[in-house]
């Protein structure tokens, strides 16, 4: 299992080329089990300029495993997120 930090879903969001990226792609590609946590789901989230681009990364990671390392709802996760994101392209 590869849990997948915010910088690399970033850059691949992005489309900037990194090993890093390299590596996430050829795991994309392949049946390796990948997920992400809550935070790194909020930061992603908050990541979003605009309106369009916070529904298409909530539709596609709240689609995603993820492993929590506590209590976090993942609701309250996208709460936050939509708050951080709307401050960001307000």
């Amino acid at each position: 299992m590869h849990l997948v930090d915010t910088s690399v879903w970033i850059d691949y969001i992005n489309g900037k080329e990194t090993e890093h990226v390299s590596f996430l792609d050829q795991r994309l590609s392949n049946p390796v089990a990948f997920g992400l946590n809550g935070l790194i789901y909020l930061e992603i989230l908050q990541g979003a300029n605009n309106q369009k681009a916070f529904e298409q990364f909530q539709r596609h990671f709240s689609g995603q495993q993820f492993y929590h390392f506590s209590l976090i709802n993942l609701l309250d996760i996208q709460d936050s997120g939509f708050i951080g994101s709307v401050v960001r392209y307000s």
